[in-house]
This record gives C-alpha cells, structure tokens and sequence, in this order.
C-alpha cells in the first residue's frame, strides 16, 4: 500500500474539522492545499463553503468565483455560488447562476427547486410554479419544494390549492414551521380565523418566540374585534424585540381606535 501523501492527510484532517463544525481550522487547512496546489479546484470551493458555514457571504462568493475562473463548469461551485447569492438576496443574479447550473446538470434537483423559490422571490409566481413541478417531478415528497409551492399559490391568492400542498409538507415534517406559518395565513386568507390561530399558537409550541406567529395571532384577534387581546399578542413581539416597528404600529393604531381617535376632528 502506497504510503499516505501530504494531500491525504490534509484532506483527513479537513474532514475531521469540518464534522467538528471548526471551520476557521478547516479554511487554514485549504490555504495549506492551496500552498501545494494553486489551482486546487476542491480547496478553492471549499474555501467557499466555509466562508459560507460562518456566515461571511461575500467572502464564499469571492472563492467560487476563483474556482469557476479554474473551472466554470463546476457544479459545487456554481451551487455554492448560488447559495452566497440567496444569502446576500441578489435574487436575479442567484437565478441568473442557477440557469448556468441547470445548462451544466438540467436534472439537478436542487437547482430546478432554487430556480423556484428565486422566481418566487421576484414576484413571477406563476413561473415559480412550472420549476417547483420539475423539481417534485424527481422528489414529490421534498420539503422544501413542498412548501415553495404552497408559497407561490398563497401569493397567488390561491388558498385552497396552498393549503393542500402545505399539507403535503406536514406530513413530511409536522413541526416545519415554515408550512405552518403560511398555512396559517392561507386559513387567514379563507377567513378561518379560528383555525388559523390554532396553526400559530402549534408554532410557538416549538419556537416560543416566533416573531411572526405572535404578530399573526394579534392581526386576526384584531380582526375579529378583539383589541385588548390583540394587545396582549404585540406586547409579546415586543418584550422579545423591543424595536419591532410592526409591533410598535399595530399596537398604537389599536390604542387610538380604543380611545376613539379619528383623522377628522
């Protein structure tokens, strides 16, 4: 057996840092591969994926870059890319970089389900719709498509066909609390309300400080003319985050009405 080469054991030791979630190491160690190979397509993108992992978005875009300078037709890198782009909201650009994705794989799963969620992010639901069925076409019981297409049909004001496939989505994962906000808003959107609330107060069963769960339940309890209440539900937003200006807004215009304030004196 041929004895280990320096590469080997750099790439041992980056897989143990990466599994250990040390990824200020794990980039130390590309920079070491880097030394021996300048134009190592792996550690360039790598490098990427770390940067990423802390959350340091532009940096992640500047070594895919530099790995798609080597090799533009590399899938982890235009992926990895792509992910930087969704993290920084460049959402055309991001959409722009999944169609070279799709050039280069045109079954890739993940970038038929991306090239979705971005059209959906720029407001052409209807287009979204077409790459969420190519992408459930190869996954039908994905998540994250799931729920992204009940989103494109919420924004579309279609809230019994969202509802169906949020439910799609709960049966996945019945604790995904993307699908069970917005199915709460589809029930919102059908004028039940009291379901709706049942779906918000299921989500502060799992994240007790769901910003957007608490705000929901005082929107409808608002609506259905319970203003005190509604109260009660935007001082929680606020003790969680004291500058919420939804919150802040929501509040004040309820504390007017109850004090009988109007515009026309």
């Amino acid at each position: 057996m041929d004895e280990k080469t320096e590469l080997d054991e750099l790439e041992e030791l980056a897989r143990k840092m990466w599994d250990e979630n040390n990824f200020k190491e794990f980039l130390s160690i590309c920079d070491k591969v880097l030394k021996i190979e300048p134009n190592n397509i792996g550690a360039l993108t790598s490098k990427g994926d770390a940067f990423h992992e802390l959350k340091r978005y532009e940096d992640a875009l500047i070594w895919h870059n530099k790995a798609l300078e080597m090799e533009p037709n590399d899938i982890q890198s235009l992926s990895g890319k792509v992910a930087a782009l969704d993290k920084l909201e460049r959402y055309k650009d991001a959409l722009n970089w999944t169609n070279k994705a799709l050039e280069v794989e045109p079954k890739n799963y993940n970038a038929l389900a991306n090239k979705g969620l971005f059209l959906d992010c720029l407001g052409r639901y209807k287009d979204a719709l077409i790459w969420f069925n190519k992408a459930l076409e190869i996954d039908p019981k994905d998540i994250f498509t799931l729920t992204g297409k009940g989103d494109a049909l919420l924004h579309l004001d279609e809230c019994e066909m969202a509802l169906y496939w949020f439910d799609r989505s709960l049966q996945v994962n019945s604790n995904n609390v993307h699908a069970l906000n917005n199915k709460g808003l589809a029930l919102y959107g059908l004028e039940k309300y009291r379901e709706s609330i049942v779906l918000f107060e299921k989500i502060l069963e799992v994240d007790p400080e769901n910003i957007d769960a608490l705000g929901n339940i005082g929107n409808i309890l608002d609506k259905l003319g319970q203003q005190k209440e509604a109260i009660t539900w935007y001082d929680k937003m606020l003790d969680i985050h004291p500058g919420n200006s939804i919150a802040m807004k929501n509040k004040k215009m309820i504390e007017r009405r109850l004090k009988g304030w109007k515009f026309w004196k």
